[in-house]
């Protein structure tokens, strides 16, 4: 191994499980967001619990979640 690579390589790896993170919570927001509107919440209402924008919301409920 490459001694001056060994802390890009950490560094990355680190960044690689942030965004697993982040992507981990952003589908159980989109789907709590789902949740709420489902039960009938106002979108305003719910834009405010998630600190959301309209086109943030929009495209969070828009985004097909795997």
């Amino acid at each position: 191994m490459h001694e001056e690579l060994k802390q890009e390589w950490a560094a990355s790896a680190v960044v690689e499980k942030l965004e697993l993170e982040i992507d981990r919570a952003e589908s159980i927001l989109a789907e709590a967001v789902g949740e709420a509107l489902k039960a009938g919440k106002d979108t305003r209402t719910v834009r405010a619990a998630a600190n959301l924008t309209p086109a943030e919301l929009n495209d969070l409920t828009e985004t097909p979640r795997p």
